[in-house]
């Protein structure tokens, strides 16, 4: 896992950033230079992510009933499945970040939106609205990880679009960014899927979704962005 250090905007932990100042001089698309400034925004092992010590299944397990036989067989299925998508969720973080890393953002929006509306439509099955002191260390890097993965793809869409804008360069071959529709789209559902738990305490508290932050980058985005 990434160093942890905490955040003093929401006082949660974040993977170290390298994010480069505004002023930064960078004016070659294909050099070495732009490239690490832009896009290597997080310091981090892609191959050996994992969330040490939360599963799925084990928040779950917790609140499964013991009743009957059959509604044990069903809690199972669930669990199952549960855990699936939990894995399907963490291969799509770990995708989300080599695709930053290898400057391809445009394929960043659909996976955005899977992750955002697996991990916030399910804050109930996988327990995150709940209090869990064995678990609160693993939970404040859940929603850690999941907030660098939008400020990331968002910080590194900003970064390029000004110095195309400035320069007037375009991307060279294999690299792409965000459109305005794609950063529409993306604003709308998170916006739409934070005021679906806002009464849980997971959207701009000590843990959860970083909207404000999110949002406000999006904004910027858009702006540079505008057709």
């Amino acid at each position: 896992m990434p160093s942890i250090s905490v955040s003093p905007y929401y006082g949660i932990p974040h993977a170290t950033q390298s994010f480069p100042a505004s002023t930064a001089p960078f004016h070659d698309l294909n050099s070495t230079t732009a490239g690490s400034g832009m896009y290597e925004a997080v310091s981090f092992d892609h191959q050996a992510f994992q969330i040490s010590g939360f599963t799925a299944s084990d928040s779950h397990n917790s609140y499964t009933s013991h009743g009957q036989a059959q509604e044990q067989s069903t809690g199972q299925e669930i669990d199952c499945n549960l855990h699936e998508l939990f894995n399907q969720y963490q291969s799509q973080i770990r995708e989300i970040f080599t695709l930053v890393k290898d400057r391809q953002l445009k394929s960043t929006a659909s996976l955005l939106l899977q992750i955002s509306r697996f991990l916030i439509r399910n804050v109930g099955a996988l327990g995150l609205d709940r209090d869990d002191k064995a678990q609160y260390q693993d939970r404040l890097k859940l929603w850690d990880t999941f907030n660098q993965c939008w400020l990331t793809v968002l910080h590194s869409q900003h970064k390029t679009t000004q110095i195309m804008a400035r320069t007037g360069q375009q991307l060279p071959f294999g690299q792409s960014i965000l459109d305005f529709d794609d950063l529409e789209t993306l604003g709308q559902e998170i916006v739409q899927l934070c005021d679906g738990i806002e009464k849980t305490g997971l959207v701009d508290y000590q843990m959860g979704v970083a909207e404000e932050r999110i949002v406000d980058l999006l904004l910027k985005c858009l702006v540079v962005a505008r057709p």
